[in-house]
């Protein structure tokens, strides 16, 4: 067989349709972005590991594309070449390998000369319990530290937070009063950005106001801290591509099953549950009964809720992918099958465009848009 490379148009022509037997054999560590294609789940690249920061999209078998906000690109070679480190001529080379291409008539032979496949050596990410003492440590230490670099949300200080719960249409009052010892106010807390590519040094954006909400486990146990930078003024986000990002937490606990508790489990057992923040706050606005965000549509449908809670109402996100209400109904499926009462409820079409969450609802059309405290509580108490 000849040592001449493989032609790379010969490889991406013999990839599409078939990305997903490349990545098996190249990167199993893509295998839940696989069965999730379009949703975000973990990042699987070992330098970062973010939670719901990747995802692979819904095209790839095709194109073998991903991307993360660490990296990834439009098609496989881009993917495994970030997730790797390979240069192109490697990353076409073990594509062209894994597939069964030969250099020049198109296919590797045993030497009974069938064609078969050579596979590359399986690259796995560390799990989390490889996690050095040395870094849970200093996880830990930075939770403790940016948690009490805050000041308590109504603090004259915080002013920049009232203006921005203002300025996305909520009661800053209300908002105030349900993050409570949940939430704290960086009146400058750094923000970084990871490089383009793997190896980069990351680079520091900016100082900005942000809000601190703590990330809470199934049991109720503080894990991690979300950020979400804001604008200096508090006219909106900070300018930034990511302005939203959960700091990373000791490997002996989890978000799975987690929320951000905003209020108490009330008597009658019934609360609410949403993917954002700030969805969460509207329907709290609204109806009065406490409700959990879980920030990401992963967490979402695994949410767990702790004792005392005798049914829950799903506050869903209306998008194109049809992907908010199906994470509603998945949750509502597994609390019924608990034997807790629980619906999902999703926004009413907005005047405009195909995509809205409760927090545009209440803003185009007022609390009356929402399902009444009482009717929910028949319907999932």
């Amino acid at each position: 067989m000849s040592n001449r490379p493989l032609d790379k148009s010969q490889v991406f022509a013999a990839a599409n349709g078939r990305w997903d037997e490349v990545f098996a054999q190249l990167a199993p560590e893509l295998s839940e972005a696989m069965e999730r294609a379009g949703r975000h789940v973990a990042c699987p690249h070992p330098e970062h590991g973010g939670a719901d920061d990747f995802r692979l999209f819904t095209d790839f078998k095709d194109t073998g594309g991903g991307i993360c906000n660490c990296g990834g690109g439009r098609d496989g070679i881009a993917v495994l070449r970030w997730l790797h480190g390979w240069s192109f001529p490697e990353a076409i080379e073990q594509v062209g390998l894994a597939l069964g291409l030969e250099r020049e008539q198109g296919y590797v032979r045993d030497e009974r000369g069938r064609s078969r496949p050579r596979f590359a050596p399986q690259v796995s990410t560390p799990s989390p319990s490889s996690v050095s003492d040395e870094e849970n440590l200093r996880r830990r230490r930075k939770l403790k530290e940016v948690w009490q670099g805050g000041i308590p949300v109504d603090s004259d200080d915080a002013e920049p937070l009232l203006r921005y719960f203002e300025h996305r249409g909520l009661d800053p009052l209300q908002a105030i009063f349900a993050l409570d010892q949940e939430a704290r106010f960086h009146p400058s807390l750094p923000l970084w950005e990871k490089g383009e590519k793997p190896g980069e040094p990351p680079q520091k954006l900016g100082d900005f106001p942000a809000l601190l909400t703590l990330v809470r486990d199934a049991e109720g146990r503080p894990v991690s801290v979300h950020r979400t930078w804001l604008a200096e003024d508090g006219q909106g986000k900070a300018p930034v591509s990511k302005p939203r990002k959960m700091m990373a937490f000791p490997s002996d606990r989890s978000v799975e099953g987690g929320h951000i508790r905003l209020g108490a489990v009330p008597e009658d057992g019934v609360i609410g549950v949403a993917e954002g923040l700030e969805t969460a706050l509207a329907a709290m606005q609204a109806t009065g009964m406490p409700v959990w965000p879980c920030l990401a549509e992963r967490i979402l449908r695994g949410f767990e809720p702790p004792e005392g809670v005798t049914g829950v109402v799903v506050f869903c996100d209306r998008d194109t992918s049809g992907i908010g209400a199906e994470a509603g109904e998945e949750l509502v499926g597994k609390l019924r099958e608990a034997g807790l009462q629980a619906r999902a409820v999703v926004p009413p079409a907005p005047s405009e465009g195909d995509k809205a969450d409760w927090l545009d609802t209440l803003n185009e059309y007022g609390a009356d848009a929402f399902p009444k405290r009482r009717a929910q509580r028949r319907s999932a108490a």
